[in-house]
C-alpha cells in the first residue's frame, strides 16, 4: 500500500478541485448554449404564432365567416326539416322508427325473434304468404305491438348513445381545428357538446322507459333495475344493427345538424390552406398576405440555422480539462477518502497517512454499527407496537365477552 504524506494529500485535493471546477465551467457552457438556443427557437414559434394570428385575420376579413354562417344556416334547415319535409324517413318522432321499423319486419320476418314472429305474422299476414297495409285487431297485434314498442324504445335509446358519441367526436376535431385560428367560433364547440350531452341523456332516458316494465313488488322493481343496467350496457351494441333496420330514422335526425355545424370547421379549414397556397406565389389574393407567408417562411428556414449556430459557437468555449490526466493518477479509493484522511491528520487525530487511514475506517464502522443499530430499534419498536396492539385487541375481546347480554329461557 502506498504511503502519502499530508502535502501529497493536499496536492491531490488540490488537483480534484481543479478538475471539478473546469467541468463545471464546461457544463455551465454546455447549459448556456442551451438555453440560448432555446431562447431563439421560442422567440421564433411566437414570431410564427404571431404571423398565423395576422394571416388569420385578413382570411377572416375576407369573408372566412361565411362558411361558419352556411354551415348554422344548414343546420337550423335540417332540423326543421326532421319535424317536416324530412318525415318520415329521418324524424325526431318515435311513431316514424316503429312504423319503419314494421315494414323492415314486412321484408325481412327474421329480424323478429321467433317468441314473437307468429303474434306479427297472425297480425300482418294475409294467409296467401304476403302482408297486410293495415294489421288485424287482436291478441296477436297486441302482443307484437307491446314487444316492438319495448324492442324499439332500448334500441332507439342505444343509437342516441352512438349518436352523441359521434357528436363528442365532431366536438374534439372542431375543436383540434379551431386550435390556431385567432376566431374560433367556440360557441359551435359548447353547442356539440351540448347536443353530444343530451343524447346521452335521451340514451338513458329511452333505456329506462323501454327496460322499466311493471313494477308491483319489491323484487319487480329489484328486476326492473338490474334490467335497466343491463340494457344501458348492451342497448349500443343491439342498436350497431339496429341502425340500418329502422334507427337510422332518429339517428340520422340527432347527428345532421351537428353534422353541418361540424363540416363548417372543415370548410374553413380547407379554405385557409387554399388561401395560404394562393399567397405562396400560385396567385396572390392579398400583398400583405403574401409578404406574411414569405416572412414566416423566412423564419422558419432561418431560425433554426441560427439557433444551431449560436449553440455551436457557445459550446465552442468547452476545452479538454487539463487536470483529467493528474486525476486519473489518484487511485479511485483514495479520491473517495481524501477530504477525511486531510482531516484527520490537520486535527490530530491521526500521525502519519497508516493512521490516517485506520481512523476513518473506525468512523466508518462506527458509523455503519450506529446505523445497524438504528434499523434493531425501530424494528424492535415496530414489534412491541405490534405486541401491544394484539394484546389491546384480546384484552377487549375478553371485556366484550364478559358484558355481553345472556338470554335465560326458564320453562314452568
Amino acid at each position: 500500500m502506498a504511503i502519502y504524506t499530508l502535502a501529497q494529500l493536499k496536492d491531490f485535493s488540490n488537483t480534484l478541485y481543479k478538475h471539478s471546477q473546469h467541468e463545471y465551467q464546461n457544463q455551465a457552457y454546455r447549459d448556456l448554449a442551451q438555453k440560448e438556443k432555446q431562447k431563439v427557437l421560442d422567440k421564433t414559434d411566437g414570431a410564427v404564432k404571431r404571423i398565423d394570428a395576422e394571416l388569420d385575420r385578413i382570411f377572416y376579413s375576407k369573408g372566412a365567416p361565411i362558411f361558419h354562417i352556411v354551415s348554422i344556416v344548414l343546420a337550423v334547415v335540417l332540423f326543421i326539416g326532421c319535424f317536416t319535409f324530412l318525415r318520415p324517413t329521418i324524424s325526431f318522432d318515435f311513431d316514424d322508427v316503429v312504423e319503419a321499423y314494421d315494414e323492415k319486419a314486412k321484408e325481412k320476418p327474421s329480424i323478429i325473434p321467433s317468441a314473437i314472429v307468429h303474434h306479427f305474422e297472425g297480425a300482418y299476414g294475409d294467409g296467401e304468404g304476403g302482408y297486410l297495409a293495415e294489421p288485424n285487431p287482436g291478441e296477436h297485434l297486441d302482443e307484437y305491438e307491446k314487444w316492438r314498442t319495448e324492442e324499439c324504445t332500448i334500441l332507439v335509446g342505444g343509437c342516441m348513445f352512438l349518436a352523441a358519441l359521434l357528436i363528442g367526436a365532431f366536438a374534439f376535431f372542431a375543436s383540434y381545428l379551431s386550435e390556431k385560428r385567432t376566431r374560433n367560433w367556440k360557441g359551435i364547440i359548447i353547442t356539440l357538446a351540448v347536443i353530444a350531452g343530451l343524447c346521452a341523456l335521451c340514451w338513458i332516458i329511452f333505456v329506462c322507459k323501454g327496460a322499466w316494465g311493471d313494477v308491483t313488488g319489491l323484487f319487480s322493481f329489484i328486476g326492473s333495475v338490474l334490467n335497466v343496467i343491463l340494457m344501458l350496457v348492451v342497448s349500443p351494441f343491439g342498436a350497431l344493427v339496429f341502425v340500418f333496420r329502422a334507427g337510422y330514422v332518429m339517428f340520422l335526425a340527432a347527428i345532421l345538424a351537428p353534422l353541418s355545424l361540424f363540416l363548417g370547421y372543415v370548410a374553413y379549414s380547407l379554405g385557409y390552406a387554399v388561401f395560404l397556397a394562393n399567397n405562396d406565389g400560385l396567385s396572390s389574393s392579398s400583398a400583405e398576405a403574401t409578404k406574411l407567408v414569405a416572412k414566416k417562411k423566412s423564419i422558419i428556414a432561418n431560425c433554426p440555422k441560427e439557433a444551431e449556430s449560436m449553440y455551436n459557437k457557445i459550446l465552442a468555449k468547452i476545452t479538454p480539462n487539463p487536470y483529467e490526466k493528474a486525476k486519473s493518477l489518484i487511485p479511485c479509493d483514495l479520491q473517495k477518502d481524501l477530504g477525511d484522511l486531510i482531516y484527520a491528520l490537520e486535527n490530530g487525530y491521526a500521525h502519519d497517512y497508516i493512521e490516517a487511514r485506520q481512523y476513518v475506517q473506525q468512523q466508518k464502522n462506527h458509523k455503519a454499527l450506529l446505523e445497524q443499530r438504528e434499523r434493531q430499534h425501530r424494528e424492535q419498536q415496530r414489534e412491541l407496537s405490534d405486541l401491544r396492539n394484539s394484546v389491546d385487541r384480546q384484552t377487549q375481546a375478553i371485556r366484550d365477552a364478559a358484558n355481553k347480554e345472556v338470554d335465560v329461557y326458564i320453562h314452568y
